[in-house]
């Protein structure tokens, strides 16, 4: 009987000593991936972030592009107001074929200066523009503002594709063109509050 006891108790402090490694190894295991993984996003760069959040704008992939904001340098703007925004302009025009080149990178300010180029419904777009990063606990993150998508677009401001049809024989002087003919052409513009810029052109 006593054999009995002796060898019971011995196989239930077996038992739990056995979870107990279970348990600190999988608290461990945890610890390490969560450590790394924070590890790992703290040492991708700003240009490579920057490139990444551009790569999800042809794939409308607005979620993830919000979660690589700084929300609060973001104007606390909400997921659903990001994605309407961001969904609405650039599906409006059909952005594709982007392509981005980060020409200058300012530690201090933690800026990356791009060039980008992307066709859209109007014709092929390129300008250059900057983007902001801050640094925290999980790596950098984008500030975020209207200007990211054109680099003179306001809060306000509307992106707009418009389509005219010119009389044959009219003369027209836009964007240093001559068209001396019938044409249907686009024009991708931009809204801003008192006043208009064209930003492209003509499709022939």
């Amino acid at each position: 009987m006593k054999r009995r006891a002796r060898r019971k108790k011995k196989q239930r402090t077996t038992i739990c000593l056995t979870v107990f490694v279970l348990g600190i190894t999988f608290i461990g295991a945890i610890v390490c991936i969560g450590i790394l993984h924070r590890k790992q996003n703290t040492l991708v760069s700003p240009e490579e972030l920057l490139v990444e959040y551009m790569s999800h704008i042809p794939e409308q992939e607005y979620e993830e592009m919000y979660a690589m904001l700084n929300i609060e340098a973001s104007r606390n703007i909400s997921q659903d107001d990001f994605v309407k925004r961001n969904s609405a302009i650039y599906e409006g025009i059909e952005v594709d074929n982007m392509e981005i080149e980060v020409t200058a990178y300012d530690e201090e300010r933690k800026a990356v200066t791009y060039q980008t180029s992307f066709d859209t419904v109007a014709g092929n777009i390129s300008f250059e523009n900057e983007a902001i990063f801050l640094k925290g606990e999980d790596g950098y993150k984008l500030a975020w503002d209207d200007s990211l998508i054109f680099p003179e677009l306001g809060s306000t401001d509307k992106v707009k594709i418009s389509t005219t049809q010119a009389n044959r024989g009219e003369f027209w002087i836009e964007m240093g063109e001559f068209l001396l003919e019938k044409v249907l052409h686009l024009r991708l513009e931009l809204y801003q509050e008192n006043w208009k810029t064209e930003m492209k052109l003509f499709s022939r």
